[in-house]
């Protein structure tokens, strides 16, 4: 699981947090109307409280709690703007509480929250982000408090000291993303080198392209996430007359001979192209995400640039192979998608070699 997975995955939970967050400053703020001992500590008409603290702190709540779903529901916003919206949502929430009851040290500094949160996410830009505006709405929550509300028992220490622990939270959250970052970075050496390793045993040391074992995962992988919008094709090559080359030139250099149609085949490109080595002199191609057109053509070119190549052991003459071409469908299995290939390459070797069949055996009159 990569960075940007982990961080989708915490997003949901983290947003139903933010919602029952919200409705637990509504509910106290109504028991706190509702019960006369906790009434009696606010100083403000029945009206006057249902308007300050109740209506406007549900409407900017549920606001903050709305774009946040809207934000991390939509294709267009990036990841990046979803986890931001998230830990604002949950910094909004404390905002409010910050600011309309703004009067001891425990309240102003719960901002600190969602600077926890944020480290979440691991990128140290939002944590800072969300650390500046909390000290910004410290400080508002105070002249707020002063200006419009006349709250006389306000005191500046308890504004030194909130503001001190929304500070020392930035640092208590950006040692942890510095370990989260370590973390990361050791996973992802190690998963570096199991890849490596594991690319490194699927590969056939003589020619490079992947084994037997590597074209069968491979394989199994394409057919079981096959999507009809992106073609699968398979080219299974076969050498012409490769033992005639072992036995009159040597095996070193038959070895040439395979080295050089892997190098023809990794010429064209590893996007969308899987080269394997089947066995022997036996070499399949797979092609996706392309159009057959352009499957075949890339196939018989293949054949043009490995027929067009001169060695020295051989003069003036070349090497050849023969191939068979189908498409895979739904209703093949992996075998016969591999079968029905194989018998196209077998019908090419019987009509003239040096070609590549691309049409079921049965339709096939007359070969050109």
């Amino acid at each position: 699981m990569n960075i940007y997975d982990f961080q989708k995955k915490w997003r949901k939970p983290l947003f139903w947090i933010g919602v029952f967050f919200c409705l637990s400053c509504l509910f106290m703020e109504i028991l706190i109307f509702i019960i006369p001992q906790f009434r009696m500590q606010i100083k403000c008409t029945d009206d006057v409280y249902r308007f300050r603290y109740i209506l406007i702190p549900t409407i900017l709540n549920v606001s903050a709690v709305l774009v946040a779903f809207i934000m991390i529901r939509s294709s267009r916003v990036s990841q990046r703007l979803k986890n931001y919206s998230i830990c604002g949502m949950l910094l909004v929430i404390c905002m409010v509480i910050q600011i309309f009851h703004g009067i001891y040290a425990s309240v102003l500094s719960l901002p600190s929250l969602a600077i926890f949160i944020s480290a979440v996410f691991a990128e140290n830009r939002l944590t800072y982000t969300i650390t500046v505006i909390s000290l910004i709405s410290t400080l508002t929550s105070y002249i707020v408090g002063h200006k419009f509300f006349d709250e006389s028992d306000i005191f500046i220490s308890n504004y030194i000291i909130a503001s001190a622990i929304i500070i020392i939270a930035y640092f208590c959250s950006n040692l942890l993303l510095r370990f989260i970052y370590s973390q990361l970075h050791t996973v992802k050496k190690g998963h570096t080198n199991e890849e490596r390793l594991i690319n490194k045993m699927r590969l056939d040391p003589l020619t490079g392209l992947y084994n037997r074992g590597g074209m069968d995962s491979i394989m199994d992988e394409l057919i079981k996430n096959y999507d009809p919008e992106h073609a699968l094709y398979l080219l299974m090559i076969d050498i012409d007359n490769f033992k005639s080359v072992n036995d009159t030139y040597g095996h070193q250099n038959g070895d040439t001979v395979l080295r050089t149609l892997a190098q023809v085949i990794l010429d064209m490109g590893r996007k969308d192209i899987i080269p394997c080595r089947y066995g022997g002199e036996e070499v399949c191609v797979m092609f996706r995400n392309m159009d057959i057109d352009d499957a075949i053509r890339k196939s018989n070119k293949i054949l043009s640039d490995f027929r067009n190549v001169r060695y020295d052991f051989s003069g003036d003459h070349s090497i050849t192979f023969s191939a068979g071409f189908v498409q895979y469908e739904p209703k093949y299995t992996k075998d016969e998608w591999i079968k029905i290939a194989d018998t196209r390459l077998y019908f090419a070797k019987q009509n003239g070699k040096n070609r590549v069949i691309s049409i079921p055996v049965e339709e096939t009159t007359q070969i050109i």
